[in-house]
């Protein structure tokens, strides 16, 4: 599925502390693919409690566990300390087209989720990355479900209805 284009500002990250003297921020990223997603020339919104402000991307380097982010006019570490803090937004139509099968995090959460027989499990409340497959986390009330986004599991989604059809694997059938 393509991606709409409009104006809707995610938030994709939230700015740490600073690095060096040259204005380099340390940048935890709220996305899979962050140098996809912060890419040279992307232009983000950084806001902070005194401001929303456009900046220009120019380059982004791992940094540990985080990144190093490096924007168009900070380029001294007394003007990047007054972001610190500051939530890093980017709007919608500032994203790079996916393939077709391929969703944005923030598309899927929220969606209805219910079994290929029709049963309503919930709504998709977050996703946790394990390195092999990403985890849906599928909440209805006070009860929690884990599934595998995997093919075999995941049958169908449909961005326009707001539903995902789920096929629920051996083990977890209780929830059915």
């Amino acid at each position: 599925m393509k991606k709409a284009k409009h104006d809707k500002l995610l938030k994709m990250g939230k700015i740490t502390g600073v690095h060096g003297l040259k204005g380099a921020l340390k940048l935890a990223a709220h996305v899979q693919s962050p140098k996809e997603i912060f890419a040279m020339g992307r232009v983000i919104n950084i806001i902070t409690r005194l401001e929303s402000q456009p900046y220009i991307v120019q380059k982004l380097i791992p940094h540990g566990t985080d990144f190093l982010l490096f924007l168009d006019g900070i380029t001294t570490r007394t003007v990047a300390e007054k972001l610190v803090g500051g939530q890093i937004e980017i709007s919608r139509s500032e994203l790079p087209d996916l393939e077709e099968s391929a969703y944005y995090w923030h598309d899927l959460i929220g969606l209805h989720v219910s079994t290929d027989t029709g049963k309503d499990i919930g709504i998709l409340q977050s996703i946790i990355e394990t390195g092999s497959n990403d985890v849906y986390v599928i909440q209805k009330g006070k009860k929690e479900v884990l599934l595998p986004a995997i093919e075999s599991v995941i049958l169908s989604i449909d961005m326009v209805a707001g539903q995902m059809r789920v096929k629920i694997p051996k083990g977890l059938e209780e929830i059915n």
